[in-house]
């Protein structure tokens, strides 16, 4: 892994540091973020190993902030972020490390969280709209395998009918007034209403 990711949740006056008010200090050993309009220190850490500041990002917005780090050296995996008063030493990337760490949990059973996230996506993918969403969905892929006519004629049709209409044949649909002389009658128990005076 070539960065080290870091990522801050912003409690409250999010807008003010999106809007131009975070300043991020980097060195090649250390973060820092303040807020420029107040002078206050957000937040100060000394990194266990060193950076490229050049090639280090970061990005904010009224809810977080994304800072993207990137290892001096590719050849070490951190084991930890921040330096600490005790000696802390980069692993080789090379070394064998044995197995991956997991979650932390008080569980006594050890769950492989990979398989299941792709057991749950696997599942989503499998379920089957119904209703109105299964109608939306069908609707979704005609539009999006048709032609140019046939969209616009979808587009056209569905539109000025107020909902009522929804046509694939352009020939048809391009002399048709559906909000005039053509228009389809209303649903029943519903009228039209004009939205101008």
């Amino acid at each position: 892994m070539t960065h080290v990711f870091v990522a801050f949740k912003i409690k409250s006056g999010g807008e003010e540091l999106a809007s131009g008010g975070l300043v991020v200090n980097l060195t090649e050993s250390s973060v820092v973020l303040e807020n420029s309009r107040t002078g206050e220190i957000l937040f100060d850490m000394t990194l266990s190993n060193k950076i490229d500041v050049g090639a280090s990002t970061w990005t904010c917005s009224s809810k977080r902030i994304d800072i993207k780090l990137k290892k001096a050296s590719d050849d070490l995996n951190w084991v930890v972020l921040e330096q600490s008063t005790s000696s802390v030493q980069a692993i080789p990337a090379t070394a064998s490390t044995g197995p991956r760490p997991s979650y932390p949990s008080s569980s006594k059973v050890k769950r492989d969280w990979n398989s299941l996230d792709k057991q749950i996506d696997s599942e989503l993918s499998k379920e089957k709209p119904e209703g109105d969403a299964a109608l939306n969905g069908l609707f979704k892929q005609i539009y999006e395998r048709s032609d140019e006519e046939t969209k616009r004629a979808m587009i056209k049709s569905y539109q000025t009918s107020g909902g009522t209409v929804l046509s694939t044949n352009w020939g048809e649909v391009a002399s048709k007034d559906y909000e005039g002389a053509d228009r389809p009658e209303a649903p029943d128990g519903q009228q039209w209403a004009s939205l101008h005076k």
